[in-house]
């Protein structure tokens, strides 16, 4: 069953020695967005269905100490514990850490 309410969760996520004073906002608005397609991929759920806290559509937001704060909307098919296995995997962390290190690249 679903156990999320409304079908939404929260999603925060650390992001270790995050160069966040070094990015540009482009640099950084790249960031946002593919980390949301990461998140939107371990849920099953398209870009649009991640939202930074301000609601805006396909995007994270990163904080200057790395963490990043989403919200997934309209998770269906996934119980919080299942959808808890997929963002705690070695697999999804791997995922966000490439995905962060190709547009970052030798900054970091």
């Amino acid at each position: 069953g679903n156990c999320l309410p409304d079908g939404d969760a929260r999603i925060t996520i650390e992001l270790r020695n995050f160069p966040y004073a070094e990015l540009d906002t482009t640099r950084m608005a790249d960031v946002e967005a593919a980390l949301a397609e990461d998140i939107a991929a371990a849920c099953g759920t398209n870009n649009e269905s991640v939202v930074d806290v301000f609601g805006k559509e396909s995007s994270v937001t990163i904080s200057s100490d790395g963490q990043v704060s989403a919200f997934v909307k309209d998770v269906t098919g996934s119980s919080a514990n299942e959808l808890a296995a997929r963002l705690y995997s070695a697999s999804f962390r791997g995922e966000l850490a490439n995905t962060t290190l190709a547009i970052i690249g030798s900054e970091a």
